[in-house]
């Protein structure tokens, strides 16, 4: 059969397949299916009927019988029986022993949810609107949110009223004629922020968690004190205390919108995953009673749903380990739903919906941006990926967002209160170099090491907590951390790592180990622990908590190395971004059914980041397949030398890449990996990508090479590259042959920027045959907040100007110059240059645009194309008149910004 039959086949197959799917179309669970089950089914439906890459073909909710009668059945079942209802109230904690109660008087004019986040943490009296004239001299604070009127919805209309509105703002007044500071809590306001400006205008202070608000209030208010602040939990109510485990069934607390289409998109694309890997889920539904179909769950799920009214409990996440919440902020880079933060507060894994908050703040949170992603996830989660996870959850709730810390710092901003000195912490441990080293590498601060021989009655009165070390024991870098965090949640007199995963989080009464607790030193004596002996047992009230951080050592083990001749290196480079590197990189790549076949070469460019160094070393040392380089010298400013250095330590005969903050998606590699293998003529085969912005977007490099060859095969990779207009495609989504980029001496460009579209194009020149594939390969996160790409100072125009230096002698050796001149450059240059220039810092700005002027000086001459915008871009550079420049271009991109949203609505 000649190239040309094989055309006309594959044209038939693809109309076969387009009938097929539309008689789908008539059966909503069998489609589902289909394209949970095999993603190319998905991307095919997507691009041949229109439809968003995570749809919800809805069924006929609540029009049968049947479905009635489900629902009835459901409707006053528990998800938990009054045992466990009754252990979760004794929970909830009085007090705890790492902080005080803060001696100080505020009054809170806000909603249920605010009051209950910081109602433990000081002398807090709660008001209404009619109870405030009576509450004056007793107050030091006096904090108003906007949550308390839209909990108010009479409150809210009478907002507008001149009464009300004089009064709230007399108040205020008076107030500031006390010497009683005002504060206006902007929490979670993504409506009109307007509205609430009259009161805050009389406040002294403004909190908001939101930065973009943030901005608005500086602007509205240049002279009054704006602070940002994050959400917290109060750790006495949201706790892993008394946690059971579950790891077959996934919790959801929400409700079903059939006009949201946003939201029942993500979350049916989670559930159908969750189905689909043989787990369970549970939904207790907000609102369940409501007789609006709108608010009826699909079908197949009314089985799992449960009436909030028997069911409306906030510690219900202690029966499962894992969880699903939905944030509605999907395009906020600060506002988390606060179930999240709830949610990790009680050890609980995560699967939510993409926002660009949560993915710089949780790299550990689960990112469920599709059916079989979710199903994947799910699969390979091994229960110490569950376990790491929980505790990572927890640790950065209670070290970082907790509410005491959070009034503690806004007290100490304002300058009502000083900063009270961190707990010290005692460690005594044996003189072995183990121990040094293990208590060195401790994440907490204010920590002491002494010998046993050097353990004093004074020492032991100059520490808050004590804790042992052993030669016995391996202590990870947060044990510590997690120790103290114990008493931070809990009224114990002592915290204990546990030794069997069913003890975690249950209270005890006696200490198994020494060495695996922390005491709270008023509590014992210096001599309960100067003539402690293995047969004695040290007694009180206690708590276990996670069985992580710690191992006992086997000496007598024997390490076996053992390893085979792996087929595809994985280039990881990485600088300061451990977090991501492991729950983000590194969990990707362990889902992989080719992980085993994978030769995992982390190259470090030199981090600074003690906690990256940490990360890296431990997954090194865990895992045999990954290799570790590290450069000591401070970094080199890009990705290039670290993926450099990696393309020489490979010693596999395929090479990809992948950035430590992506994604791996749908076993991508193992498809990319079998297709080059199956034809030793391809040099590389290369994939799409999903691009997670403030929105999702695929970029879809198949179709491109689709309208030049229907099964995906480049005969000529030059010549493709040039009828595209040079268009490219990921690095992160291409497998390539060791032997091309060796052969061909193909390295990018040191300490520069944007190189590896430059490196595509060269793959593309020197490649003889190439294939592309219609599956997505990697997830681009690109509003990470410490990536190199957003990052913008003159730093960063320097970096583009070392790659352009190279660009230019590339196009012009290839004969590509006239074709990058005529269709590329334009457009690139103003959307990624001069649009990024308005982004930069005021001090920089000079400098910037003389890097950009020479970067554009490189194509000047040879320009013919007509350009608004350049023409102004060279007037005004030509002539220094930088001011006049920059005020030009934030209001061409802002007019640009208008005309693109009514684009949009339109």
């Amino acid at each position: 059969m000649n190239f040309s039959d094989i055309e006309k086949r594959l044209r038939l197959i693809n109309k076969q397949k387009k009938d097929v799917t539309q008689h789908l179309f008539s059966n909503v669970d069998i489609l589902n299916e289909l394209m949970a089950e095999d993603p190319t089914w998905a991307y095919f439906i997507k691009s041949n009927f229109s439809l968003d890459d995570e749809i919800y073909i809805e069924d006929e909710e609540g029009s049968s019988e049947e479905y009635l009668e489900i629902k009835k059945i459901q409707e006053n079942k528990k998800l938990i029986d009054n045992t466990f209802t009754t252990e979760l109230e004794e929970t909830i904690q009085q007090q705890n022993r790492y902080y005080e109660k803060i001696n100080f008087n505020i009054g809170l004019l806000v909603n249920d949810k605010l009051y209950e986040i910081f109602k433990d943490v000081a002398n807090i009296t709660r008001l209404n609107l009619n109870s405030l004239q009576d509450s004056q001299n007793q107050m030091n604070l006096f904090i108003i949110s906007n949550t308390y009127f839209e909990e108010n919805p009479y409150y809210y209309k009478i907002l507008d009223t001149s009464a009300w509105q004089n009064e709230l703002i007399n108040y205020i007044e008076i107030l500031n004629q006390n010497s009683i500071p005002s504060i206006f809590y902007d929490y979670n306001n993504d409506t009109d922020f307007t509205n609430f400006i009259p009161i805050a205008e009389k406040c002294e202070t403004i909190l908001t968690n939101s930065r973009e608000n943030k901005r608005r209030y500086e602007s509205q208010f240049p002279d009054k004190n704006i602070i940002y602040v994050e959400y917290a939990v109060n750790p006495h109510i949201y706790n892993p205390i008394g946690k059971h485990y579950n790891k077959e069934t996934l919790l959801f607390k929400g409700f079903w919108d059939r006009h949201d289409k946003i939201k029942t998109n993500n979350l049916y694309s989670i559930f159908q995953g969750v189905l689909n890997s043989e787990k369970k889920v549970a939904i207790i539904d907000e609102k369940f009673s409501n007789k609006d179909k709108r608010f009826y769950f699909p079908k197949k799920l009314v089985a799992s749903t449960y009436n909030i009214e028997n069911n409306d409990n906030k510690k219900i996440n202690k029966g499962y380990d894992l969880v699903i919440a939905f944030n509605k902020q999907v395009e906020s880079h600060d506002l988390i739903d606060e179930s999240i933060y709830q949610a990790l507060a009680m050890s609980n894994v995560v699967f939510t919906n993409y926002n660009p908050a949560i993915n710089n703040k949780f790299p550990h949170v689960f990112i469920a941006n599709s059916q079989f992603e979710t199903t994947n996830m799910l699969q390979t989660l091994s229960e110490k990926d569950i376990l790491d996870m929980q505790v990572e959850g927890l640790r950065n709730i209670m070290t970082n967002d907790n509410s005491f810390l959070r009034i503690e710092d806004l007290l100490c901003d304002l300058g009502l209160r000083s900063r009270v000195t961190s707990k010290r912490i005692l460690v005594v441990g044996d003189s072995d170099k183990e121990c040094i080293e293990a208590f060195n590498q401790q994440t907490l601060t204010n920590k002491k090491f002494v010998t046993w021989d050097d353990f004093t009655l004074e020492s032991f009165n100059n520490s808050d907590f004590i804790a042992f070390f052993s030669k016995d024991f391996e202590y990870g870098a947060y044990y510590l951390e997690d120790l103290v965090n114990g008493f931070k949640y809990s009224d114990s007199d002592f915290i204990c790592k546990s030794t069997n995963i069913n003890t975690n989080y249950k209270y005890n009464r006696e200490v198994e180990s020494l060495y695996l607790a922390m005491f709270d030193s008023q509590t014992y004596s210096y001599e309960t622990f100067l003539k402690y002996t293995p047969e004695q047992s040290i007694k009180g009230n206690g708590l276990f908590i996670d069985n992580t951080e710690w191992k006992k050592i086997n000496r007598d083990i024997i390490i076996n190395s053992g390893s085979h001749e792996r087929e595809l290196s994985v280039i990881v480079p990485i600088y300061n971004n451990g977090k991501y590197l492991m729950y983000k990189c590194f969990q990707s790549l362990k889902r992989s059914s080719i992980f085993n076949e994978m030769e995992i070469l982390f190259v470090d460019d030199g981090s600074t980041d003690e906690e990256t160094i940490r990360i890296t070393n431990r997954i090194y040392r865990e895992n045999k397949n990954v290799k570790l380089y590290r450069f000591n010298d401070g970094g080199s400013g890009s990705a290039s030398r670290p993926r450099n250095k990696g393309l020489d330590l490979a010693s596999c005969k395929y090479i990809t890449y992948l950035d430590p903050d992506n994604e791996a998606l749908n076993d991508g590699y193992a498809q990319l990996l079998y297709e080059i293998k199956e034809d030793e003529s391809y040099d590389t085969v290369i994939g799409n990508i999903i691009r997670f912005d403030n929105k999702k977007a695929e970029i879809n490099y198949y179709k491109y090479v689709h309208l030049h060859n229907q099964m995906g095969i480049i005969e000529h990779p030059f010549q493709l590259l040039k009828d595209t207009s040079l268009k490219v495609q990921s690095i992160q989504a291409m497998i390539i042959k060791r032997d091309l980029l060796v052969q061909n001496q193909l390295k990018m460009v040191e300490s520069a920027a944007g190189q590896d579209t430059l490196f595509f194009q060269e793959v593309m020149t020197k490649a003889k045959k190439a294939k592309a594939i219609n599956v997505n390969i990697h997830l681009y996160y690109a509003a990470v907040s410490n990536s190199v790409t957003n990052t913008i100072s003159s730093r960063f125009y320097e970096k583009y100007y070392k790659v352009e230096l190279e660009r230019i002698k590339f196009l012009k050796k290839n004969n590509l110059f006239e074709i990058y001149l005529n269709e590329k450059f334009v457009f690139y240059f103003t959307n990624w240059y001069l649009k990024r220039l308005i982004l930069i810092k005021e001090d920089d700005e000079n400098e910037a645009i003389e890097i950009i002027k020479k970067i554009y000086d490189m194509y000047a001459p040879y320009i013919q194309i007509e350009s608004s915008i350049l023409r102004t871009f060279e007037k005004y550079s030509k002539a220094g008149e930088n001011v006049k420049l920059m005020s030009f271009l934030r209001e061409y991109f802002r007019r640009k910004t208008i005309v693109n949203k009514k684009i949009i609505k339109v």
